[in-house]
């Protein structure tokens, strides 16, 4: 019989905002970290996938075992690019808002993006993303472009060992249920949860129900390592 503490999230956002978009699970989780990716929106964005997947796995080693990647759209990417080129990063996996191709990346219209990522368009979570997305530049969008169109497509995501829950917002515009739920299909052992009613960034549009699902996921981690 194994025993496990509880594993810490290591939280890596997308390009819709920045770290600020798990907020809501910084303070909620024992040991959560989150990872802020160059660009976004201090500094220059990555122009290759092998350095940005470094970058993840060199930041996640900095945070002790057990971890658990946790990752919205780009960032679930390269989560799972992380775990594929370090198996031993992580214990398991949480994808948000991720489907099978070129993970998305915000557009330069900011109201639009807001509008598809939360339901609140003048709440808190909304004013946030708002002041993330002003703040990254031009060049540091293209260079997400580039950087997600790199990621996935050609991974062998069968070879993916750790448990997986990937989750999807009911009412997300960008990357609906059905292109999660693809995306599932390629990985050998996950799960799928859909927030109803939650759009693109699920973890701060619907951040209690997303936490609930969190937690569950933590606490079924460390059950399986103490059942082994």
């Amino acid at each position: 019989m194994g025993v496990m503490s509880s594993p810490r999230p290591i939280m890596v956002h997308g390009t819709v905002g920045g770290p600020g978009a798990f907020v809501g699970q910084e303070g909620a989780f024992a040991g959560a970290a989150a990872i802020a990716l160059p660009g976004h929106p201090l500094g220059t964005g990555f122009a290759s996938a092998p350095t940005a997947v470094g970058f993840v796995c060199e930041m996640a080693r900095r945070v002790p075992q057990p971890r658990v990647l946790v990752g919205h759209e780009l960032g679930a990417a390269l989560a799972l690019e992380a775990c594929l080129a370090d198996p031993g990063l992580a214990v398991g996996l949480v994808l948000v808002a991720c489907g099978p191709g070129t993970p998305p990346t915000s557009g330069d219209d900011v109201d639009a993006v807001v509008a598809a990522s939360v339901r609140d368009a003048d709440g808190s979570a909304a004013d946030l993303l708002r002041r993330e997305l002003g703040a990254t530049t031009a060049e540091n969008r293209t260079r997400a472009r580039m950087l997600a169109a790199d990621l996935l497509s050609s991974s062998d995501l069968a070879a993916v060992d750790v448990p997986v829950l990937a989750v999807a917002g009911g009412d997300d515009p960008i990357v609906p249920p059905a292109q999660v739920e693809a995306l599932a299909t390629r990985l050998r052992s996950c799960r799928v949860a859909v927030v109803p009613g939650a759009r693109h960034l699920v973890m701060a549009d619907a951040a209690r129900e997303f936490n609930l699902l969190l937690a569950a996921f933590l606490a079924r981690v460390e059950l399986d390592a103490v059942g082994t």
